[in-house]
């Protein structure tokens, strides 16, 4: 009955739960810290249905005989009558003196607290059952969650502190290599000039042996 009662409180049906939007193509970015959720403050409050429920627990534990629930329902009969709650019971009682003590109507009322702490028993063995199903799984799977979380964000970092080297390497050989370009391009310039000097020293030698030996 207080699972029943429990279930109507803390479970989320599918409908109720929130949509989640469409997940989208996005560039990977460095993993970041989630802020974590801030936990409600709890207050309770008189609920009609949990009283229900335990007045229903306690009219099923009805002890055979004149007591404490048939008294109750006495002084309810009287609600019209100008009498406070003491006369209500003296008046009550002075009916059914025949039926029962005033012991046995003090006793009945413990007997029903009893009823009342077995249900508080119960319905909080319920709530503890949906906790462990509801809040402790959920904790254990975030534990699992921040540990592969951790673990991407680590090969983050390494991935990053790899593409960083590489840049910085492609950049030295990009530098290197317009080095060498230059270096390459003034030697080639530099034996063309040297070349084309010694090809005009050749020829105006050649020139002047023929003019001599003509």
């Amino acid at each position: 009955m207080f699972k029943k009662v429990l279930s109507a409180f803390v479970e989320v049906t599918e409908d109720e739960k929130p949509a989640q939007a469409p997940s989208s193509v996005a560039p990977v970015q460095q993993a970041s810290t989630p802020t974590q959720p801030v936990a409600p403050m709890v207050s309770g409050a008189f609920n009609p249905q949990m009283h229900d429920d335990l007045m229903q627990a306690i009219s099923k534990a009805n002890i055979a005989g004149y007591d404490y629930l048939e008294l109750k329902d006495a002084i309810k009969n009287m609600a019209a009558l100008p009498f406070t709650e003491e006369q209500k019971i003296m008046a009550a009682f002075a009916t059914v003196t025949h039926l029962t003590t005033a012991q046995n109507l003090v006793s009945s009322v413990d007997a029903y607290l009893k009823v009342v702490d077995s249900s508080e028993a119960k319905f909080l063995e319920a709530a503890a059952q949906k906790e462990k199903s509801l809040v402790t799984g959920r904790e254990e799977e975030i534990k699992v969650l921040d540990q592969e979380v951790a673990t991407l964000s680590n090969q983050i970092l390494e991935a990053t502190n790899r593409i960083n080297a590489l840049q910085t390497k492609k950049a030295t050989l990009a530098s290197e290599k317009e080095a060498q370009r230059v270096k390459i391009d003034a030697a080639r310039t530099s034996f063309q000039v040297t070349a084309k000097t010694v090809r005009e020293q050749l020829m105006q030698d050649r020139q002047k042996i023929s003019n001599a030996l003509k």
